[in-house]
């Protein structure tokens, strides 16, 4: 109940508790492990749920889950490996298709991430999240025209959602429809203020309109929301360069290397 309402602390002391009096009930391991995921605790949630294949080798909830948490590691690879796995215990899930497709997608590889992609679709024609998936692709390689086709039949499927919203507002951004991407933005918090991706477009758009203090604003607030947001850093060490706060702009700028974040940004000259 505490979990599904959110209530992630509430949720993790029944757990222990649990624990504590029944140390091998598998139930309360893996509701552990998915209650230290939601809280970011990324690392105890991977020791729950390394345990639990351990204990339960062929369970593919497992595997999704490990997939899950390696994947916001940035473990591709092992993320990879272990959605493969889910498969090969369940190949007919178009949600691991999905989540395969999303991991090729972070490690950019466009081809294969399109291919799992659409073999979700083929599984279940009507998934949105395949085909805002697909959008995301399509807009990393730079194929807007495909990217608002597929965000489109996102939105068709599920109108409204802030998640989607927010993607064709970025989708816009990169195509200069400034206003139209905004628009979208703002509507995407107002539906759920708690998604970190909206205020780092928000952010990019602020940097597009040579706002830098907003942009710095924003993009600060993704990262605070949510270490896990991609490029984030890039587009912060931007804004600080652009505000004049170089020492923070080379700061930000090491921390996108570190992270090998995709956006190069080519206009800082750091040490």
């Amino acid at each position: 109940m505490q979990f599904r309402q959110k209530n992630y602390a509430e949720a993790l002391e029944y757990y222990n508790r649990a624990l504590g009096c029944a140390p091998g009930f598998l139930n309360s391991l893996f509701n552990r492990a998915n209650t230290y995921y939601e809280m970011n605790f990324i690392n105890k949630a991977l020791e729950d749920v390394n345990r639990l294949v351990e204990l339960k080798p062929d369970s593919m909830p497992v595997y999704f889950l490990q997939g899950l948490i390696h994947t916001k590691k940035r473990e591709y690879n092992r993320a990879q490996a272990s959605f493969r796995k889910a498969l090969s215990l369940d190949s007919k899930n178009p949600e691991l298709w999905i989540n395969l497709g999303t991991v090729h997608f972070y490690a950019r590889q466009y081809d294969s991430a399109k291919i799992a992609l659409e073999e979700a679709l083929i599984l279940k024609a009507d998934i949105s999240d395949a085909y805002n998936a697909l959008a995301l692709v399509y807009a990393a390689e730079s194929d807007l025209t495909t990217a608002e086709k597929h965000i489109a039949k996102a939105l068709l499927l599920e109108p409204g959602d802030s998640y989607y919203l927010n993607n064709r507002g970025y989708i816009k951004l990169m195509r200069g429809e400034l206003q139209a991407a905004v628009d979208d933005i703002n509507q995407s918090i107002a539906s759920d203020p708690a998604n970190a991706w909206a205020y780092r477009n928000k952010g990019i758009y602020y940097l597009k309109i040579n706002d830098a203090q907003a942009a710095v604003r924003l993009l600060k607030q993704a990262t605070e929301m949510d270490p896990f947001v991609d490029d984030v850093y890039a587009y912060l060490a931007e804004a600080y360069w652009l505000a004049g706060n170089i020492v923070e702009a080379c700061k930000a700028y090491k921390e996108s290397r570190d992270r090998k974040e995709s956006i190069n940004v080519s206009s800082i000259q750091c040490k």
